[in-house]
């Protein structure tokens, strides 16, 4: 009478039947195969989950950049470029609320035919539309930053009208000085300067 060599049941992690048990060494290789890719599913759901939460943190990120970006800027040169833009702007649309938040109370204003205006005069020309704007484009700006003092130099070209009437294209210098108070960026000081045109 033969000697019985089974020592147990096949577990599916270590077989304890005799290694010439082929059937069993069969099952035992499909089961721990079942488990390696039961393991690697896991693992891949693991990742998935992974990449979903870090793309959502990054796009909540770019968000929260995008909503912050004007109120908290990434440099001081950034603030004055974008207030320099919003000054362009209001000075297209005549806006002035804008144009109020933007000039300091102390500023003066010198236009490039030597006229020199206070806030207060300069705002109230706007308003009544002693001159506008049918274009006003910055060609340079260079921003530099002395602690809470800005300086802007560069050259810009605009179309100005003087009581409805178009002047000619005008290309000018322009030189501001801004000084930060509390927080924001307001204006002391312009100065423009006519470039003559070129001889042909």
């Amino acid at each position: 009478m033969g000697v019985n060599t089974r020592k147990g049941p096949c577990t599916g992690n270590v077989c304890e039947r005799d290694a010439h048990d082929d059937d069993c060494q069969g099952r035992c290789a499909a089961v721990s195969q079942f488990d390696r890719g039961r393991l690697t599913d896991r693992l891949w759901s693991i990742l998935d989950i992974i990449r979903i939460v870090d793309d959502w943190a990054t796009s909540k990120q770019a968000v929260y950049r995008r909503a912050k970006g004007s109120a908290m800027p990434q440099s001081a040169e950034d603030a004055v470029a974008a207030v320099e833009q919003r000054r362009i702007d209001a000075l297209l649309t005549a806006d002035i609320n804008a144009l109020d938040e933007i000039i300091d109370e102390q500023c003066t204003h010198i236009e490039s035919n030597g006229t020199s205006r206070t806030k207060a005069a300069f705002l109230a020309d706007v308003a009544k539309r002693a001159f506008s704007f049918d274009l006003f484009e910055i060609e340079e700006n260079h921003i530099r930053i002395f602690g809470n003092t800005a300086v802007v130099a560069g050259t810009y070209r605009n179309i100005v009208r003087v009581r409805g009437t178009p002047n000619p294209t005008k290309h000018a210098h322009h030189l501001r000085v801004y000084v930060n108070r509390g927080g924001s960026w307001k204006l002391v000081a312009h100065q423009a300067t006519e470039i003559a045109p070129r001889a042909n």
